[in-house]
């Protein structure tokens, strides 16, 4: 829990140093990103060939924090 506010407050840093690197008349929006916590059992690793390199997470824990990202 602690590392997803460390995150968030990390793009908060990220974003206001974009905007003073901008010109004031910019019009660029905010990234912004969406954390779910959840435990449970997942699939982790490549998932496709070995031609394509595919790093990715399968698992309903998965999908369930993706449901309660903030």
């Amino acid at each position: 829990m602690e590392a997803a506010r460390e995150m968030l407050a990390e793009m908060e840093n990220i974003n206001s140093k974009i905007q003073a690197m901008l010109p004031a008349d910019a019009n660029v929006p905010v990234i912004r990103m969406g954390i779910g916590i959840n435990t449970g059992t997942c699939v982790v690793g490549n998932m496709d060939s070995d031609r394509r390199f595919d790093y990715s997470v399968l698992g309903d824990a998965v999908n369930l924090a993706s449901r309660l990202e903030d």
